[in-house]
């Protein structure tokens, strides 16, 4: 008889109410069972192909735009020296809480070296998430970033600017790990690309708060306050409201709350399609756990990892040699040397009105035309935009006499940028990468990936002051179209199409590559 069971497991999937038959029904011949198991699966598995999905709930709606709320609030800092910059190094002590102007080694270190430090929050937060779980870490998370944004406020000290903004940058680091890990964990195979890519829509509106208040907000002090406010609202209604990551619940075996957060987020389900779901989520689980132990090394170990890692490197990095990081947190200074028709800070509102729109709609239609085709025109069209912004600040540098006519180009091309970047590097590339790794090994991978940006954000924003200073904008506007160039070259040979595959579809095309 045992053998009977383990000739029958080694041939068909058989579920344990086939083995319990098998038991009752001693009698019953091998071949009639494996008919009878055959028949079951192919009957399971045609009524799964032939379901259409159902609609999203509201709640799930509401779980997902609610955290990201936190990332609104952290992503107030990428651009926060945007305005404050040309405050710091202003004489006027009416509007430089300093009392002196900054200089150019402090901008830098104001500039980069949180984004170094920062590499420190998505290293430790894969763990810690994986510990005391998503909700918890996240609100940890926000809670040190209201602090820091309070201390920067109350204070008139550079290096107390520095030593704050490290710690809103550690923090924020870990939400790069932790809201995609956590929209992913909260969403199904047919929706989360569209909620994945509200991480990318979240940046730009905390980009064009500090844009408006900058304008709007004379004083450093209040600026920074302003941008802390947005984690408020995060802290009351999260905690109230947000479920639990079921994957998570289900992780430490606790089926029973990964049952009631599943039962929140699709309300528009079945108990039994909810009990499906859940026992789904647990098998695939046990199975990657009884694998190996999952550490850094897992990600070097295995041919498949490795490869599945450096996939992953590609759209994040491509993201930020862009330069779209440094353009942005640089954006006025960047425009009021280049004289054009509008101000500094005019120009930031308008490139962040541009960003959140098509973010949202790209967000929306993202299933729809797919991940790859749109990361491929994306990397390309700012190649392009960039290739001419640069062209236009090499005139300017070498003084061009006919400057004055094609003052419009940087501003046309820089919302050509935007356009191009808002299509797919932006709301896609965190969201491909979330994809690419599997459940066991994404909060770990998440992590390192997130370092490796982080250094390369910091190589940028400390390097891109002083490369002004000595050489001019165009070196390194011109960098970057290259860099954008390249990029859409390894995408196009290497990144897989993962739009309506599930996380083991998306491995095996991984492993054929």
């Amino acid at each position: 008889m045992i053998f009977m069971i383990y000739k029958l497991k080694c041939s068909q999937p058989v579920s344990c109410k086939i083995l319990l038959k098998m038991v009752d029904c001693e009698n019953q011949t091998l071949d009639k069972l494996v008919q009878q198991t055959t028949t079951e699966n192919l009957s399971e598995q045609n009524n799964n192909e032939g379901v259409k999905p159902k609609s999203d709930t509201l709640f799930l709606y509401f779980t997902a735009f609610t955290a990201i709320i936190v990332v609104v609030g952290g992503s107030c800092h990428l651009v926060w020296l945007s305005p404050v910059v040309p405050k710091l190094q202003s004489n006027d002590t009416d509007i430089n809480p300093l009392s002196r102007p900054v200089t150019t080694i402090e901008t830098s270190l104001l500039a980069g070296f949180p984004y170094l430090v920062g590499l420190l929050g998505s290293i430790f937060v894969g763990k810690l998430s994986d510990i005391i779980g998503r909700k918890r870490t996240m609100l940890y998370v926000a809670v040190l970033i209201l602090i820091s944004n309070i201390i920067i406020a109350l204070s008139s000290d550079v290096y107390v600017y520095i030593f704050a903004r490290c710690i809103i940058f550690v923090m924020f680091s870990a939400c790069l790990v932790l809201v995609p890990m956590y929209l992913l964990e909260i969403c199904e195979d047919h929706n989360r690309a569209k909620f994945g890519s509200l991480m990318g829509l979240a940046m730009p509106i905390g980009n064009l708060y500090t844009y408006v208040f900058g304008s709007l907000v004379s004083s450093v002090q209040l600026l920074t306050f302003l941008c802390g406010l947005p984690i408020i609202p995060f802290l009351i209604i999260f905690s109230l409201f947000a479920p639990e990551s079921p994957v998570y619940l289900a992780s430490k075996g606790k089926l029973t709350l990964a049952m009631q957060a599943l039962e929140k987020l699709r309300k528009n389900k079945s108990p039994q399609e909810i009990e499906k779901e859940c026992e789904k989520i647990h098998k695939s689980i046990k199975v990657k756990l009884t694998e190996e132990r999952v550490g850094l090394g897992t990600l070097f170990r295995h041919r498949v990892s490795r490869k599945t890692l450096f996939l992953a490197l590609i759209p994040i990095v491509v993201q930020h040699l862009s330069g779209v990081t440094v353009i942005m947190q640089f954006l006025a200074p960047i425009f009021n040397e280049a004289d054009t028709y509008l101000s500094g800070n005019t120009i930031s509102i308008i490139a962040g009105i541009i960003k959140m729109t098509i973010i949202l709609t790209t967000a929306m239609k993202v299933e729809r035309f797919g991940r790859r085709p749109l990361l491929i025109m994306s990397t390309f069209g700012s190649g392009i935009a960039l290739f001419f912004m640069g062209l236009f600040f090499y005139w300017k540098h070498f003084n061009w006499i006919y400057i004055d006519k094609v003052m419009w180009l940087p501003i046309l091309c820089l919302i050509c940028n935007l356009i191009m970047y808002s299509i797919g590097m932006g709301p896609i590339s965190l969201a491909v990468v979330t994809e690419l790794f599997p459940g066991h090994t994404r909060a770990i991978g998440m992590s390192f990936v997130v370092t490796l940006s982080q250094i390369t954000i910091f190589l940028l924003n400390f390097l891109f002051p002083i490369i002004v200073a000595e050489f001019g904008i165009y070196c390194c506007v011109w960098f970057f179209s290259f860099c954008c160039f390249i990029g859409s070259y390894f995408i196009y040979r290497f990144i897989p199409e993962t739009r309506g595959k599930s996380i083991v579809e998306i491995q095996e095309i991984i492993e054929n590559i």
